[in-house]
């Protein structure tokens, strides 16, 4: 029974060893041409889930005195626990005193519903949003929203997909809209929503923003590829230059963009701070929130994002439940 139980670990070691030796040759194949290498690169979008079965499988090896296999192993465990492990950590609170103003921000991918969810402007006014980005709105929803949101957001700019493409933007806000325009930067289907607010007296830049989705493997779209989409990793670049020029500024929207991907480090490389990072708690994946109708309740990739000029510092973030769309609102407290 020993022998036994000693073969069947060996085994499990090794079957788990050569798992984690491909995630790793994965992330070191789209580390060296990121974006080039379709398999590395989709991998890239569920890295810490592909992570975490190694390091479950990382004791057992310690177990069966393997010691290619806890090396192997034990690499996979240190590049989640480097890549995510500070992620569950406390994040440092942001002094009352040191600041003076505040701002809570949203953005929210709604999906062009074609009948708007009923809860969805109780859930928006639950959350207490200074400054709502939508992405994807339709007719129907931008018509619901107006009538709904109205008194608790005087200032609103809805811009439905019927007017500018699949896109649809909107942004309700408490504070006044001084100034706003489309901007097309690469594609004309793909127009992004640039609008000045005011707060306290602090003239603040805000781009809604939604780039194209990556190409997709054949059983989605049958181009038998899956690799970063060339117009979102332009767009988001040429935003993000625009957002640091404009300081202070706010970046924000569905990014269909990971972590990982070319469009975010080109946004970090540009200056701009990623919010939750700075103040959220976990991974902050935002879809998919649901699947073919039904909640789902444990959403697997991050393309939901705030980013920030320094100007700002970030009290809290997290992701909110969904309503009536497959994506999951971030909500962002600023303060400066």
């Amino acid at each position: 029974m020993r022998r036994l139980l000693r073969y069947f670990l060996r085994l499990v070691t090794l079957a788990a060893s050569a798992y984690a030796l491909t995630v790793l040759l994965a992330w070191a194949t789209d580390g060296l041409w990121p974006g080039r290498v379709w398999p590395a690169t989709f991998a890239m979008l569920v890295l810490p889930w592909l992570l975490l079965p190694a390091a479950l499988a990382w004791p057992v090896a310690l177990l069966a005195r393997h010691r290619a296999a806890s090396f192997v192993l034990g690499g996979a465990t240190l590049l989640l626990v480097a890549g995510y492990g500070e992620l569950f950590l406390p994040r440092p609170a942001v002094a009352e005193g040191a600041t003076h103003n505040s701002l809570r921000i949203m953005t929210l991918n709604v999906g062009p519903a074609g009948t708007p969810d009923p809860g969805l402007a109780d859930a928006i006014r639950a959350l207490d949003a200074d400054v709502v980005a939508l992405q994807e709105l339709d007719g129907a929803e931008a018509r619901f929203l107006e009538d709904e949101l109205s008194a608790d957001y005087p200032y609103r700019i809805l811009l439905p997909v019927e007017q500018v493409g699949f896109t649809g933007k909107g942004l309700l806000s408490r504070y006044p809209i001084l100034a706003h325009q489309v901007l097309t930067i690469s594609d004309p289907t793909r127009p992004h929503l640039q609008a000045d607010i005011e707060v306290a007296g602090t003239r603040i830049r805000v781009l809604n923003v939604h780039p194209h989705p990556p190409p997709h493997l054949p059983s989605y779209r049958g181009d038998g590829t899956f690799r970063e989409h060339p117009v979102t990793n332009a767009d988001l670049a040429v935003l993000a230059r625009m957002a640091t020029e404009a300081a202070p500024a706010i970046l924000l929207g569905d990014l269909n963009s990971t972590p990982h991907s070319t469009a975010v480090r080109a946004i970090r490389q540009a200056g701009l701070q990623d919010a939750f990072l700075a103040a959220g708690w976990g991974l902050g994946a935002t879809w998919p929130a649901e699947v073919r109708g039904r909640s789902w309740p444990t959403p697997v990739i991050r393309i939901d994002y705030v980013w920030h000029t320094s100007n700002f510092d970030v009290a809290r973030a997290w992701a909110a439940p969904a309503v009536g769309t497959d994506h999951r609102p971030v909500v962002v407290d600023l303060r400066w």
